[in-house]
């Protein structure tokens, strides 16, 4: 068939033929490296993902801890002072008349942990929390409206309705350990405690303890 074939046609075709099978190889090779830059970048944005979703749960897991930090220290401040100047009153010393420290926020902070308890739950720990406000607001009377055994016996009243809410009939056994050789877990970890407030104070010591899971 191109024996007969002019020389300058046969050329023709043979360039034709080169180029549109070049243009068809370029095209492949195009189509390769495309394909593989493309697995790349949905590799690296896969990867950015999940850096992203690791960090995001590192933070969460960071606020989540301050939080049940900030409730167990209030809670654990208020039960030691609260015990501390229960014990100091029965034995006839001064009662001094000191604000219990509360984190300002702590409505917020504890609405935060609703991922990590019951409703009920969150109801009972803002409970102790109304009972150290009470607690606050009798410290800051004025003492010249009342006579300083009412006062004194006010202050007390308090106190002692933050450690019965925890400890209900056990509160008096409580007062008689030496406070100050107690440690946080001993405070909860015990048969004295009202269950559903153990629960809680365990709660939110596994919280301040926990690791991170692992993303899979």
């Amino acid at each position: 068939m191109f024996k007969n074939m002019p020389a300058p046609i046969l050329n023709t075709f043979i360039s034709a033929g080169a180029i549109i099978i070049g243009s068809l190889l370029g095209a492949y090779c195009t189509w390769i490296i495309t394909m593989k830059n493309t697995k790349i970048n949905l590799a690296e944005q896969k990867k950015i993902l999940y850096e992203n979703i690791k960090y995001e749960k590192m933070f969460q897991h960071k606020k989540l801890c301050e939080y049940a930090n900030i409730i167990r220290l209030d809670i654990c401040t208020a039960l030691y002072q609260s015990i501390r100047t229960m014990n100091k009153y029965e034995s006839g010393g001064e009662v001094y008349k000191i604000l219990i420290p509360l984190n300002k926020r702590y409505s917020a902070v504890i609405a935060a942990l609703s991922h990590s308890y019951e409703l009920e739950e969150l109801s009972y720990i803002y409970q102790l929390f109304g009972i150290i406000e009470t607690i606050n607001h009798i410290t800051l009377q004025n003492k010249h409206e009342y006579a300083e055994e009412d006062y004194e016996k006010r202050l007390i009243e308090g106190y002692k309705s933050f450690v019965k809410k925890l400890y209900v009939s056990h509160y008096t056994e409580i007062l008689a350990w030496d406070i100050e050789k107690v440690s946080y877990k001993e405070l909860y970890d015990n048969s004295f405690i009202d269950k559903k407030y153990r629960n809680i104070l365990i709660k939110l010591d596994e919280l301040c303890n926990s690791n991170i899971q692992s993303i899979e």
